[in-house]
């Protein structure tokens, strides 16, 4: 079994440290800390999962990465966008579900609009 090797983007810190400040705002400091321990536990999932992810079609994660990939996390409250380079995992960004929701992948707006052509 192929494993990689987890590289983590400051961007993908700063997102971690806003969720905990959130949840500590919101709840509890332990709380928050167990929150973001578990999401750092569902990243280093990819040590070993990486390899089985296809690139995503959304245009949001490719944002940060022309090959990204999606992992979405148990809860499905976040995703968190990486690629895999010279055996390495590189976690780009964790963005919210909610903004995911609101962009169409590359694919589906390609459907939409060749649906509206052939509605014409």
């Amino acid at each position: 079994m192929k494993t990689y090797e987890i590289l983590v983007k400051k961007q993908v810190i700063r997102d971690l440290n806003e969720i905990r400040d959130f949840i500590i705002e919101n709840n509890s400091e332990s709380l928050a800390d167990k929150y973001v321990t578990s999401l750092l536990s569902e990243i280093q999932s990819l040590k070993y999962l990486a390899g089985i992810f296809k690139s995503t079609n959304y245009n949001i994660a490719k944002n940060y990465h022309s090959k990204a990939k999606l992992l979405i996390t148990k809860n499905k409250k976040w995703y968190v966008v990486f690629h895999v380079y010279k055996g390495n995992v590189v976690v780009d960004k964790i963005m919210a579900a909610k903004l995911m929701k609101n962009y169409k992948s590359a694919k589906q707006t390609t459907v939409a609009s060749r649906s509206l052509i052939f509605n014409l």
